[in-house]
């Protein structure tokens, strides 16, 4: 075998080695995972358990008032819960600001959904639900269907129309369910 035809081979190969770990990996992101519940403070001094929703679609929305784009995020989202009101969205920031502070940037902010404040076992617990390379990212969604499984996440700045486009079907599944 000559040395070009034998790199063809081993370049192949390796190629078909790439499909089939990437086809793994994509494959175990896709399955639904199971939830770990939280209970956290809302700025508004109010105690949210995610199980109390337990049987809606819902996103979990992690955040921070200096990431780059969360003001544009924040129209987004705030279009998204306005187009779509069966969404239970709960919002988490992850500042080091006091409640105070995140409160008044939530309503500077006009913010039509929860704001919880954040801690730091809730955040790396559902940073596990993302898929490589994106862990560590803020600002991430992580989407739980009616069934208690996670079945989407979304990392870093979204528009609204990809966020009408990552729920969307979870809401139109347990829409279809009731009737």
């Amino acid at each position: 075998m000559t040395p070009a035809l034998h790199s063809l081979k081993n370049s192949k190969s390796t190629f078909l080695g790439i499909v089939v770990f990437a086809t793994i990996l994509l494959y175990s992101q896709l399955q639904a995972r199971p939830v770990t519940d939280f209970t956290l403070s809302t700025i508004a001094g109010e105690s949210i358990t995610l199980s109390d929703y337990k049987g809606e679609v819902i996103l979990v929305y992690f955040w921070a008032s200096w990431t780059k784009e969360v003001e544009n995020e924040m129209k987004s989202l705030i279009s998204l819960k306005k187009r779509r009101p069966e969404l239970v969205l709960l919002s988490i920031n992850m500042d080091e600001m006091s409640p105070e502070e995140v409160k008044k940037w939530a309503e500077d902010h006009s913010l039509n959904f929860p704001v919880c404040i954040g801690k730091n076992e809730v955040y790396t617990t559902y940073q596990n639900y993302i898929a490589y390379p994106e862990r560590g990212a803020l600002p991430f969604g992580i989407i739980i269907d009616k069934n208690w499984d996670v079945v989407d996440d979304v990392s870093g700045y979204r528009d609204k129309e990809l966020w009408y486009w990552r729920t969307d079907p979870y809401l139109e599944e347990s829409k279809n369910a009731e009737e």
